[in-house]
Order: C-alpha cells, then sequence, then structure tokens
C-alpha cells in the first residue's frame, strides 16, 4: 500500500538569505510556505528588462520596402531552420525554469520497505541562506537568453548578408556577360570584313591572327562569366528552397550611421554578462549554504536543517581570484572586440567610397574611349587607319566597362558588410 503525506514545520523558515535567496516573511506553521507576492515582484522585476534584447529589437532594416534586396530576404528568412532559433527558444525555457528557483523543491521518494510493501514520501527543501547561489543561477539563464538571442541575430543577418552577395555576384557577372557578349559581336564583325580584307591583299595575314586570340580571350571571359552567374544562381535557390533563383539586380541600399553597438560588440557584452553570473554562482559554491527541508509520509513528518557548499579554507581566496580573473578578461574581450569591429566597419565604409568614386572615375575614362573608337572606327572606313588598332581599342572599351561594373559590385558588397555588422538586414522585432 502507498501512502503519502506531508507537512512543514521548519520555525527557521523566515530567514533571509544574504542575496535574497530566501522569503522575506515567517512560514505559516500548518502548511507549506510559499514566498509573499512581494518576493515574486522582486524576482520578476529582475527579468523584466534586458538591455541587449532591446537594443536588438531597436534595430530597423535598411533596406528599401519592396527593393528587390528586401524581397530576397524575405524569402531567405521564409527558408531559414537555423539551429540558432531552436537554441534560443531553450534558453528563453531554461530562464523560466531558472525565474522559479527561489520556491521550494518538492521531491517525491519511493522506496521498498519489505516484501511487496512500499513506503512513499514527500521531500521538501528550501533554501535559507545561499550566499546569491540562486539570484546567480536567475542571472545566468537571463544571459543565456541574451547570448542566444544576438547569435540568432548574427545567424539571420549573416544569411540575408550571404544571400545579398549571391544576387550582387550574379548581377556583377551578368552585367560584364552582357559586356562581353556585345564585344563578341562587334569584334567578329571586324574579323569578317578584315578576312576580306587579307583575302584580298589589303591587310597583314598576321592582323587576323592577332584579332582571332583576342576574340578568343575574350569569349573565354564570356564563358568564366556565364559560369558565375549560374553558379550564384545555383546557391540563392539553395539559399531560398528554390522560391529566388534569380531576383531582380540589386538597386542598392545606404547604410545610415547606426548610434547602437554592433553585433559581435552585443555578442562579447552578453557573453561577459554570462562569465560574471558564472563567476558568481561559482564563488557562491565556495561559500557555505543553509536549507530547510521537511519530509512527511506514512510514517510522520520530519524537518530539519542542513548545510551545503564548500567550506574549505586553504587556497579559497585563490580560487575566487581565478574566478575573477576570467570573468575580468571576458569584460576585457568587450573593447577589444568594440575596436577590432569598429576597424571593420571603417575600412567598410572607405572601401565603399573609394569604390564608388573609382565607378565614376571608370565611366569617365570609358566615354572618352568611345569617343576615340567612334573617331578609330571613322578613320578605318575612310582608310586612314588600320582594322586591328580599332579593334584593339574597342578591347580597352570593353575592359574598362567591366571595371565599373566590378567597382560598382565592390560598393554594393562594402554596404552589406557594414549593414552585416551593424544587424540592420532585417528588424529587430522579426528576431
Amino acid at each position: 500500500m502507498l501512502v503519502v503525506g506531508m507537512g512543514v514545520a521548519v520555525s527557521g523558515c523566515g530567514m533571509i538569505g544574504k542575496d535574497g535567496d530566501a522569503p522575506e516573511a515567517s512560514a505559516a506553521p500548518e502548511a507549506v510556505s510559499l514566498l509573499p507576492d512581494a518576493k515574486a515582484q522582486k524576482v520578476e522585476s529582475e527579468t523584466a528588462n534586458s538591455e541587449i534584447i532591446d537594443a536588438l529589437m531597436a534595430r530597423r532594416s535598411v533596406l528599401p520596402s519592396g527593393s528587390s534586396e528586401a524581397q530576397l530576404a524575405e524569402a531567405v528568412i521564409a527558408a531559414d531552420m537555423s539551429p540558432a532559433a531552436v537554441e534560443l527558444r531553450a534558453a528563453v525555457l531554461r530562464s523560466k525554469a531558472r525565474d522559479k528557483n527561489w520556491l521550494p523543491k518538492l521531491d517525491p521518494r519511493i522506496s521498498l520497505t519489505g516484501l511487496s510493501v512500499l513506503d512513499g514520501s514527500l521531500l521538501t527543501d528550501l533554501v535559507l541562506f545561499g550566499n546569491g547561489g540562486k539570484k546567480a543561477e536567475r542571472n545566468f539563464a537571463r544571459a543565456d537568453i541574451d547570448v542566444a538571442a544576438v547569435a540568432l541575430s548574427q545567424t539571420r543577418n549573416q544569411r540575408i548578408a550571404d544571400a545579398l552577395s549571391l544576387q550582387n555576384a550574379r548581377a556583377e557577372a551578368e552585367e560584364k556577360l552582357a559586356i562581353s557578349n556585345a564585344a563578341l559581336t562587334r569584334l567578329k564583325e571586324y574579323r569578317r570584313v578584315l578576312a576580306g580584307r587579307v583575302g584580298g591583299g589589303i591587310e597583314n595575314p598576321s592582323d587576323l591572327t592577332n584579332l582571332d586570340q583576342i576574340i578568343a580571350s575574350l569569349d573565354a571571359d564570356a564563358q568564366t562569366e556565364r559560369r558565375a552567374a549560374e553558379g550564384a544562381s545555383g546557391q540563392l535557390s539553395v539559399l531560398t528552397a528554390g522560391v529566388m533563383a534569380s531576383p531582380p539586380n540589386p538597386t542598392g541600399f545606404a547604410v545610415p550611421g547606426f548610434g547602437n553597438d554592433a553585433l559581435p560588440v552585443l555578442n562579447a557584452k552578453a557573453e561577459a554578462e554570462r562569465a560574471r553570473a558564472e563567476a558568481d554562482l561559482a564563488r557562491a559554491s565556495l561559500s557555505p549554504q543553509l536549507s530547510a527541508g521537511a519530509s512527511g509520509g506514512a510514517a510522520g513528518v520530519s524537518g530539519g536543517l542542513s548545510t551545503g557548499g564548500s567550506v574549505m579554507i586553504f587556497g579559497r581566496e585563490a580560487q575566487i581570484e581565478s574566478i575573477e580573473a576570467q570573468a575580468a578578461a571576458a569584460e576585457g574581450r568587450v573593447q577589444a572586440i568594440s575596436e577590432q569591429t569598429e576597424r571593420q566597419m571603417q575600412r567598410a565604409r572607405d572601401d565603399a567610397a573609394s569604390a564608388e568614386g573609382g565607378v565614376r572615375d571608370a565611366k569617365d575614362v570609358a566615354a572618352r574611349l568611345a569617343e576615340n573608337h567612334r573617331i578609330f572606327d571613322a578613320q578605318f572606313r575612310a582608310g586612314q587607319r588600320k582594322l586591328l588598332e580599332a579593334a584593339k581599342l574597342y578591347v580597352s572599351l570593353t575592359n574598362q566597362r567591366k571595371e565599373a561594373v566590378s567597382l560598382a559590385a565592390r560598393a554594393r558588397e562594402a554596404r552589406i558588410e557594414l549593414a552585416r555588422e551593424q544587424g540592420v538586414l532585417i528588424d529587430g522585432s522579426r528576431i
């Protein structure tokens, strides 16, 4: 026969722990004493706000609404099956469990006391004096959420940045391919004319050989550009689960100055907070702890006080210093990562500005080459210049046009990197 009973009569339940681990009011003598509303409100107030979560929520996407970049970002988010989201959910659940760690623990016990006889009892345990251990547990769980939230934001922003980079690479390859195809059409026409001139003894046969080599090189470039565009489309198909393998070309976006910390800095701060909570927890474990316990069953009710934790004397100070040093190292990494991230973002800003200036210069040079080629072409048709000279000038014009395309893509890529570091490729509320 299984008989389960329970009662608690611990006169010391009104003790107050060093960090508020224990109840603030005396327990009722004949019932399990739950903590008063004021205690619950105090614990809830500890978990109410998170500066890191608020900083993440404050972020707004810099991708223009309705743009090809925004459409691609939506497709990536819809297809995202990142484990970071699962880890954040697990961290939230762990924190919810830790938030109630100040309540008494109830532990059913069942034992076989004789042949075919079961004895059941219910054990309750309440920490009265924990040296900050319970509060450190709650702080660690909340910091764990912050770390997981930043990780999820970084993962989502990284996936969108990867997709935008592929879109950028695909657009660059397709623009270059269009330029190469236009050049091939012009050069093949030049070859047709030059072949007739060589056949008529007007032009040198070596010029035809040189032009064939130029055409073969340009054709190889076109094949490389075609493969690059197809490869980027294939990867985009994977990232978007086949929804947007061939998105429209990017329209571009600006990345204004952002007052909040970049994601790597937020991550370092969250990890520092977690390291500090972990240090507090470890330090509490090196100090004595006091708990009240009671057991009720068929045999009656019994209760008493028990101690826990460590009572070590030798080496305790050194161990505490080691714990503090680890927490201080995590906090020191915040400054180092902040400086490193700022340098990276400044480099991205400078790269974008340099590339945009290069685009303007390349277009100016291309315009001059186009005018010179128009003159060369007219002179060739008038018999005043060799056809190969006009063909070579057109190749130079083609390369300059491609250079402008490459620089524009480089500027877009720099802005993608800058937005990724700041975590503004997606609204914070979407994470």
